[in-house]
């Protein structure tokens, strides 16, 4: 794996073309691979953007800090890349969508963001993109949207002191629960 990454680099296109590549289809080592496909999104070789993309696609949800990088090149001077940019959306996006119950809230908010971003630029008529690719976007949207309002009822219980209070309430029940505890979640969930 090292040895590819350091091809990453190389002064010739097409090595670099063929590490991407070889990275992506590895899907080895994401959290390692992808940093370093990033940079090449912005190489001065259109094949070599194209590949990264495409390698980025391939590697899927993981590759999910990728997509703000990847929304400008949906308008690249060069149609091959832009191809290449908007399969990587579709590829991240079914990946994330299979994934979702495994991203944090955070995580979800930013894919959707920047898949919205993807799909008003894929959308524009003039763009000339696909009606399968703005309709799979379409769907990954609903899909990561409908994931973030379907979230468990523990899940927000960290992020939210009043259901806290609440949980406590009826995991011990009043009780089992010392005065003072009472006293110290009332002044703690108090309104200030």
């Amino acid at each position: 794996m090292p040895q590819l990454i350091v091809l990453l680099e190389d002064s010739d296109a097409d090595v670099r073309r063929d590490a991407a590549l070889a990275l992506g289809s590895i899907g080895a080592e994401t959290e390692t691979v992808v940093p370093q496909l990033i940079p090449l999104l912005e190489d001065s070789d259109s094949g070599v953007r194209s590949d990264a993309a495409f390698a980025l696609g391939d590697i899927g949800a993981e590759a999910k800090t990728a997509l703000s990088q990847l929304v400008p090149l949906l308008k690249d001077s060069d149609s091959g890349v832009r191809d290449a940019v908007a399969k990587a959306f579709e590829k991240i996006g079914l990946s994330l969508q299979k994934k979702a119950h495994w991203l944090t809230s955070l995580e979800l908010d930013i894919a959707v963001s920047n898949l919205e971003s993807a799909l008003k630029i894929v959308a524009e008529p003039e763009a000339n993109f696909s009606q399968s690719t703005i309709a799979n976007l379409r769907i990954y949207i609903n899909a990561l949207k409908a994931a973030q309002s379907n979230r468990p009822f523990i899940q927000s219980i960290p992020t939210n002191p009043y259901i806290w209070g609440i949980y406590l309430f009826f995991l011990f029940g009043t009780s089992a629960t010392p005065r003072r505890w009472w006293r110290k979640i009332y002044e703690t969930l108090k309104p200030k």
